[in-house]
């Protein structure tokens, strides 16, 4: 009977060490990879903590100055409320100051026949 080459635990072993070796390198390099990835994504996020933050003061700014506008537009509206009031009191004025003139010509009209028939 043949003897099939019994093969030394020392020779068993190996092609085992070089797998496990092989599978500890493939570990170190997923773990660089996620590490690197982790870094970015970190770096990514206070990236956009920062531009939101910025936006927030941006945005708090513009309320601001919507504020102030709308403050202004309401003011502007009150005075141009009160001048048309003012308009149209001093337009009866002269609607009163007028009949008032037209009557004191028909007045003098009668006083100036009246003294030429005199």
């Amino acid at each position: 009977m043949r003897c099939l080459g019994v093969k030394s635990p020392q020779t068993i072993e190996e092609p085992i060490k070089r797998k496990r070796v092989n599978n500890e390198e493939e570990l170190r390099r997923q773990v660089e990879k996620l590490q690197i990835e982790l870094s970015k994504s970190r770096e990514d996020k206070a990236m956009l903590e920062e531009m939101m933050l910025k936006e927030d003061k941006r945005r708090a700014f513009l309320d601001e100055q919507i504020q102030s506008r709308d403050a202004r537009i309401t003011k502007l509206e009150l005075k141009l409320g009160e001048e048309k009031i003012a308009r149209e009191r001093s337009e009866k004025e002269l609607r009163g100051m007028s009949l008032d003139w037209m009557q004191s010509c028909s007045e003098l009209e009668a006083i100036e026949i009246d003294f030429n028939d005199c």
